[in-house]
C-alpha cells in the first residue's frame, strides 16, 4: 500500500498518555527516601518538556503517527546511583541521544536504581532500537561500562487504550 498523509499509525497500550506521564512524574515523591539529600538530587533530574506533545501526531510525507513509548531501564545488579555528578552525566547522555536520534522526551525521572522515560520515537525505529540507543549511549558516557541490566521495559501508550479495540471493557 502506498503511504499518504491519509495514513495514520497509533500505538495503543494499557494506559493513556496522562496516566503514564503522571506515573513518571510521581516516581520520586512516592518513594520513601531516608536520605533527604538524595531526594533533592532526584527531584532536579525529574524533567518535563512541555514542548513535546505526545497527544499530537508526528507528521511526515508518509503519514501521521503516535509512536509513544514508556521505557524503563534498570541499573545492573540494582546498584544504586547516589552521586549528583553521575546523574548529571547520565542525564546529559540521555539528552544527547534524544537529540541525535530525534526522540521527543516528554518526561524522564531518575531513581537510584532505574530510569523512566516517556518519549515519542521516530516511526522507523523499534522500541528495542530506541531502548538500546539510550542504554548504549549512557554506558559510553560512563566509561563504556555496562551499567544497565540486559533487558528493559517498553510499553506503548496513547490517547486510546486497548479497550477501544474490539469493544471490550
Amino acid at each position: 500500500m502506498k503511504f499518504s498523509r491519509k495514513v495514520a499509525f497509533r500505538g495503543i497500550g494499557k494506559n493513556h498518555t496522562r496516566e503514564v506521564t503522571n506515573y513518571i512524574h510521581k516516581q520520586v515523591e512516592k518513594d520513601a527516601f531516608i536520605d533527604r539529600r538524595l531526594l533533592e538530587i532526584l527531584k532536579q533530574f525529574t524533567v518535563i518538556d512541555r514542548s513535546v506533545a505526545l497527544d499530537k501526531p508526528s507528521e511526515s510525507n508518509s503519514g501521521r503517527y503516535w509512536h509513544n513509548l514508556h521505557i524503563v531501564l534498570v541499573v545492573a545488579n540494582r546498584r544504586r546511583i547516589r552521586l549528583e555528578h553521575e546523574f548529571a552525566k547520565l542525564d546529559r547522555a540521555v539528552q544527547a541521544t534524544a537529540t541525535k536520534h530525534r526522540y521527543g522526551i516528554a518526561i524522564r525521572a531518575w531513581m537510584p536504581d532505574h530510569l523512566h522515560v516517556a518519549l515519542r520515537g521516530p516511526i522507523a525505529e523499534s522500541p528495542a532500537e530506541i531502548a538500546y540507543a539510550i542504554m548504549n549511549n549512557t554506558a559510553f558516557a560512563m566509561g563504556q561500562n555496562a551499567i544497565w541490566q540486559p533487558g528493559f521495559y517498553a510499553g506503548t501508550f496513547s490517547e486510546y487504550d486497548v479497550h477501544v479495540v474490539g469493544g471490550s471493557h
